[in-house]
């Protein structure tokens, strides 16, 4: 336990998981699941992503994780795996937003709310519809960033962001812009702000589930008795 705690010490890597409610979640596959099915598959996604996470963190190689969701039943589950919990503000201004402003809006509230009460050397930021996520892949992104270097990685069309691993220096007032082109955007953002940055084209975090032609990919174990 003292070996994993000078770890997290030396270069704490913490990792932001943003969660739409579980009502709201993957509203594009509505013509193949029904909203009970879509609700169940969000909840196994969610259970998947952590469990990979927190065996990193079992090891010592991420500090910790912070799931920001307007879902108490989001933010139960998480608490299972250890993850500590921020719950998104709610009301008229935030119901306006679109999807991708409001997921913004998220990670920049759940970015500073860490920074204020963590030691963040570097922070990953990881959504909950990569089926595919698992330690070796997150390890070989791990392996690619130092204090001074962010790694991205895009989608299956080149266009969108799937994860993104900052330096804390970078991290700290990120403008985080995810929505349509969210690559360039990003990648745009880091190169002005004149840190490095490593493209990794890693297959299993480049598949998201996103579409119902993607339903086909998914892992026996996120899809057993689904329909």
């Amino acid at each position: 336990m003292e070996l994993v705690s000078r770890a997290f010490q030396k270069n704490p890597v913490w990792v932001i998981v943003p969660a739409k409610s579980l009502s709201q979640a993957k509203s594009r596959l509505s013509s193949a699941l029904s909203p009970q099915q879509r609700m169940e598959l969000v909840t196994r996604l969610l259970q998947h992503t952590l469990e990979v996470l927190h065996n990193l963190i079992k090891v010592g190689e991420l500090a910790g994780i912070l799931v920001i969701s307007s879902d108490p039943l989001i933010l139960d589950e998480a608490q299972k795996y250890g993850a500590l919990i921020l719950e998104e503000e709610s009301g008229s201004e935030t119901e306006r937003l679109s999807e991708s402003e409001h997921l913004n809006k998220a990670l920049l509230t759940a970015t500073s709310w860490l920074f204020a009460h963590q030691s963040v050397n570097r922070l990953l930021i990881l959504p909950v519809d990569l089926p595919l996520l698992n330690e070796i892949s997150l390890r070989a992104l791990l392996s690619l960033s130092t204090d001074a270097s962010a790694v991205i990685t895009t989608d299956q069309s080149g266009t969108g962001t799937n994860v993104l691993l900052l330096p804390a220096g970078l991290a700290r007032d990120f403008p985080y812009s995810f929505g349509l082109g969210s690559f360039q955007a990003h990648r745009q953002i880091i190169l002005d702000r004149g840190v490095n940055l490593k493209e990794a084209a890693l297959p299993d975090l480049m598949f998201d589930l996103d579409q119902t032609k993607d339903l086909v990919r998914l892992p026996t174990r996120l899809k057993e008795d689904l329909w």
